[in-house]
């Protein structure tokens, strides 16, 4: 049995995170982008969990949530 991509994980698992402090912030998709300076495409994107989004990104994306990127990003 192949071993799981843990990256591919780890994207999926951000992208989750993502989206359920969005929603739970009351922001569509196209709100957060325009607040966070990113294309909704992009966004779309990591919440899907496809692609690898810039550091950037996400330190964008934090900052429009208004939290920490730890809380995107955590440790272990």
């Amino acid at each position: 049995m192949p071993k799981p991509d843990v990256a591919q994980e780890q994207f999926v698992l951000l992208g989750e995170r993502v989206r359920r402090i969005r929603e739970g912030a009351g922001l569509s998709q196209s709100q957060l982008a325009t607040k966070a300076g990113i294309s909704r495409t992009s966004l779309h994107m990591v919440e899907a969990g496809t692609g690898n989004p810039r550091y950037g990104t996400l330190l964008a994306l934090a900052d429009a949530l208004g939290i920490g990127i730890h809380v995107l990003i955590p440790r272990g």
